[in-house]
């Protein structure tokens, strides 16, 4: 019988806490050059005094999520090695011995072993799974300010829903436990953002249809 063990996958967390530094890091940037590409470069800039467009928007955001980012980083480093519910950590149990069963969803279980897999040429670990859905959240969050703005037109609005996180909080406590309710939670938000989005403008992307599809 295999034997079932979580534990630290490193034998030098620095290098565990340097990892997911760039890996955030690394997002961040790809990001930032995305959307300013693909930003109207003839936006209205706040000093001139019309309304704010969208890369004024993008700028202020950019500021914000480089502190988010951080805040991130350092609750997940805060969860290492392994923060998990008792489904995690069955799910788990199945993916490693090969015992697959009906009680969790196969998407979970799915997702689970991808981000395992996906991990692997660094640690094959369950906290693998905690740097994914966290990298998800960062994407699905700049999502939501972007629709906000679009859908509202205020840079207000996306200030309200940034510092809203911050103080709640909620968000950041789930990323670092592995537990399906979490990308659940994410995919339903986002969701409910492209919703949103449709009510508002009345119309459909095949970009927005896409995003909602891999929701």
């Amino acid at each position: 019988v295999k034997e079932l063990h979580v534990g630290n996958p490193f034998t030098d967390p620095l290098k565990q806490f340097v990892y997911i530094l760039l890996l955030f890091v690394s997002c961040f940037i790809v990001i930032d050059r995305f959307l300013f590409i693909f930003t109207d470069k003839h936006t209205a800039d706040a000093s001139s005094g019309k309304a704010p467009g969208k890369k004024d928007m993008y700028r202020w955001l950019r500021g914000f999520m480089a502190v988010y980012i951080v805040l991130i980083i350092l609750h997940l480093w805060a969860n290492f090695p392994f923060r998990a519910s008792s489904d995690a950590i069955r799910v788990y149990r199945q993916i490693q011995l090969g015992e697959w069963g009906d009680h969790h969803p196969i998407g979970y279980i799915l997702f689970f072993k991808l981000c395992m897999d996906l991990f692997s040429f660094v640690a094959w670990h369950p906290f693998s799974v905690t740097v994914v859905q966290s990298v998800l959240w960062v994407l699905i969050f700049i999502r939501i300010c972007s629709i906000l703005f679009d859908c509202l037109r205020s840079i207000k609005a996306v200030k309200v829903w940034c510092y809203g996180n911050l103080i709640i909080f909620i968000p950041l406590m789930y990323l670092g436990c592995a537990i399906k309710d979490t990308p659940y939670s994410l995919c339903l938000l986002g969701i409910c953002g492209e919703l949103f989005r449709l009510m508002m403008t009345k119309k459909l992307s095949r970009s927005d249809l896409a995003i909602m599809t891999l929701y």
